[in-house]
């Protein structure tokens, strides 16, 4: 894209209350050489797999081709297993802990070390925005929700709360004050989140994780697999994923169905966990249930495109389904748990069971493998379901949140506002920097730069014109201060 185009605008509010009325944005490309900069802390392990991580690693691969200079925050106890996608940075705070968490275990990094490394960190990136997934979470994230520079962006993923969790929010309600603006990726994280912080985290807006479509996409050009019909499953082997449900299904669908191919369906399980050993011991003897264990995202990809359907048996705590979009993604017919975090990432384009309910998912799971017809609406759908969930898509909310701090920390009266658009191709490559550390043209925090460089040699890139009129940007004086 060149030139100017129109940004949808949106409402963000400061933590102080006074609200943040973003007008509709003009985009300007400009050669300069200092994109924003985005600090990304994750809170989980990096070189573990998982959802939040997968997310935050997307988003940032998608903002950084979106032009932004993104910088990951993040535990890391294996770096041969650091699974980048992208070119952002990645700075690593300490090794993980494996911790109970909304019955299941989150690999945290819940040290003083790591918490003083992680504010270290975010202090010497020196970034325009920092954004924090699930602020709460013990480690790298509340390290920069207490002491981390401003302005912040949250974004919470958990749903579904406990008691430690209500003690945790209690404790740290007048911390979140520090977050500039809060991002909820469901009704139900939403809901967790303000049930927890109330009215001191203020208006929370809903952005829904994204799905890498180009990775999945190139799955389902694969050939599906020969008969047998394929069921498959990818997820951890925890009772909150609801396996033993899909498990003692399928037993009942061998036994029941009267097709005779619908009998002799194979079940790929995809994934391991704390269950694998009991699972293995109770439905191991069935040599049509394949237990193919931790997967790579390319070999996950192929998986979901040779299958038939894919099952998502869940039984609480999913505040949204990612999983549910990569098989969409792949040209996979679904079949979930009744849950709204579903509900939401699917709509009508999945069939739904009641959670738990194994007679009810083996009929479902028989209709579907019976019927080809059904197989194919099911995929129509889900084809122009999913287009919306595009991590790029997902990136372009997030880019007009991050906008309104820039305008807010570098505008100036009588000019005009603009944001950002993705990037042009540069003439050679923006000037490196440590992940610790400044590029030559940022000497200090804020936006002081030296003067461009002649348009003969300077990069090519996008920046935020920041030039915003007094009447049609209001920020709060809190939101605009200097940050720590």
């Amino acid at each position: 894209m060149t030139g100017r185009s129109s940004v949808s605008s949106c409402g963000v509010s400061s933590r102080t209350g006074a609200l943040i009325t973003v007008v509709p944005t003009t985009i300007t490309l400009r050669p300069y050489p200092c994109p924003m900069r985005v600090a990304m802390v994750c809170p989980y392990d990096w070189s573990v797999p998982g959802g939040v991580q997968a997310q935050a690693e997307g988003l940032a691969s998608a903002l950084q081709r979106a032009g932004l200079d993104v910088v990951v925050v993040a535990p890391v106890t294996d770096p041969t297993r650091q699974r980048l996608s992208g070119d952002f940075e990645l700075v690593g705070v300490g090794k993980s802990v494996s911790f109970a968490a909304n019955g299941s275990r989150a690999p945290v990094a819940p040290t003083p070390a790591a918490m003083a490394r992680t504010v270290a960190a975010l202090r010497r990136i020196r970034s325009d925005v920092v954004h924090v997934h699930e602020p709460l979470v013990p480690g790298p994230p509340l390290a920069a929700l207490i002491a981390g520079p401003r302005p912040m962006l949250g974004t919470f993923h958990r749903s579904g709360w406990d008691a430690l969790y209500r003690a945790e929010g209690l404790a740290l309600r007048r911390a979140a004050h520090r977050l500039d603006a809060a991002v909820a990726v469901s009704d139900a994280a939403r809901e967790t989140a303000a049930k927890v912080l109330g009215s001191h985290l203020g208006p929370i807006s809903v952005i829904p994780n994204g799905v890498d479509l180009q990775r999945y996409a190139g799955g389902a050009g694969v050939d599906s697999m020969p008969a047998p019909l394929t069921i498959v499953f990818v997820g951890r082997h925890e009772e909150r994923k609801g396996l033993v449900v899909l498990l003692e299904a399928f037993e009942r669908l061998k036994k029941d169905a009267t097709s005779s191919d619908v009998r002799s369906a194979r079940l790929n399980v995809v994934g391991d966990g704390p269950a694998t050993t009991q699972l293995k011991e109770r439905f191991g003897g069935d040599d049509a249930v394949v237990w193919l264990g931790a997967v790579d995202d390319e070999e996950k990809a192929r998986l979901l495109a040779c299958a038939d359907v894919f099952v998502a048996p869940s039984v609480r705590g999913e505040s949204f389904g990612v999983v549910l979009l990569e098989a969409m993604a792949a040209g996979t017919p679904v079949i979930a748990s009744d849950l709204p975090g579903y509900r939401l990432a699917a709509g009508e384009a999945a069939l739904f069971v009641p959670p738990a309910d194994a007679p009810a998912l083996a009929a479902e799971l028989e209709v579907v493998l019976a019927d080809s017809s059904e197989r194919e609406r099911l995929r129509g759908l889900a084809e122009k379901r999913v287009r919306g969930f595009s991590l790029d898509a997902i990136a372009e909310q997030y880019v007009a949140l991050y906008g309104v701090f820039w305008v807010g920390l570098h505008s100036f009266s009588g000019q005009e506002t603009s944001a950002i658009q993705p990037k042009a191709p540069a003439a050679r490559s923006m000037p490196r920097r440590d992940a610790l550390g400044t590029c030559a043209h940022r000497r200090r925090r804020g936006c002081e730069r030296r003067k461009p460089a002649s348009p003969a040699t300077a990069p090519v890139g996008p920046r935020i014109d920041v030039r915003a009129r007094s009447d049609e940007v209001a920020i709060s004086s809190r939101s605009t201060e200097k940050r720590s």
